[in-house]
């Protein structure tokens, strides 16, 4: 009776310990959820002047320096990334933009590159809004625009200058 009792228990120990395993629970200690980074005053001053119906989605460090932060933030169900020192200086932004918005000129060359059949399936416009000697650059420096090309289910990026000037080619993978 105690072998079959000893046996129950340690299959019912198997089963708990297999269903654990099926759903992904560790014996390790439950780690602490990582602290969003909060903007500056003044940082989340020019942010929320510059988009005052956005929604910020997360802050990172800068990568060089510490005295910048990335930003992501949601408007109208459109995100967008963009640089802003500790000062409020606003340094730069990735904006989504409809192709309509596209200069003819960037997506000549995108659909250039692409070859025929070559589709352009979105596109980004970055621009330079300032620097750490000059804060404001009115209007905004448009520096490049980021385009994905598809072509026979393959598909790539590209960055092409305003001009038509391809700054990174295609290359479909």
């Amino acid at each position: 009776m105690k072998a079959k009792l000893f046996a129950l228990a340690i299959g019912c120990s198997l089963i708990l310990f297999s269903h654990n395993l099926r759903a992904g629970a560790t014996n390790a200690p439950p780690q602490p959820a990582a602290a969003m980074l909060t903007l500056p005053d003044a940082a989340k001053a020019a942010v929320m002047k510059a988009f005052p119906k956005a929604t910020i989605n997360r802050i990172e460090a800068g990568t060089h320096t510490n005295d910048y932060h990335k930003v992501t933030m949601t408007e109208a169900g459109m995100e967008f990334h963009f640089c802003v020192t500790d000062l409020g200086v606003i340094l730069d932004v990735n904006i989504p933009i409809a192709l309509t918005e596209v200069p003819k000129v960037v997506l000549d060359a995108a659909l250039a590159a692409g070859g025929n059949g070559a589709v352009v399936v979105w596109a980004l416009k970055r621009e330079i809004r300032g620097s750490r000697k000059i804060p404001v650059f009115d209007p905004p420096n448009i520096v490049h625009y980021q385009l994905r090309v598809a072509k026979d289910h393959t598909s790539g990026m590209m960055t092409v200058r305003p001009d038509g000037t391809v700054v990174q080619p295609l290359t479909l993978k």
